[in-house]
């Protein structure tokens, strides 16, 4: 299992199961918080989670 993925992870044979996160998602949780610091000075933000999507694979054992 890999914990990132990348775009030439599809090209693998047997496909391999990975984690995947939505960039957008990410981007916008950077951006709010990147302007809570501009706005205010210091980030008050508490912590944000973002859960990775899990990508099956063949590398498993089992058929994606």
């Amino acid at each position: 299992i890999s914990r990132d993925t990348d775009h030439f992870l599809e090209y693998f044979t047997p496909s391999i199961a990975r984690y995947a996160r939505d960039p957008e998602l990410h981007a916008r949780s950077v951006a709010k918080a990147l302007l809570q610091i501009a706005e205010d000075g210091a980030s008050h933000q508490k912590k944000v989670r973002i859960t990775p999507l899990f990508v099956p694979g063949e590398s498993l054992g089992r058929p994606a």
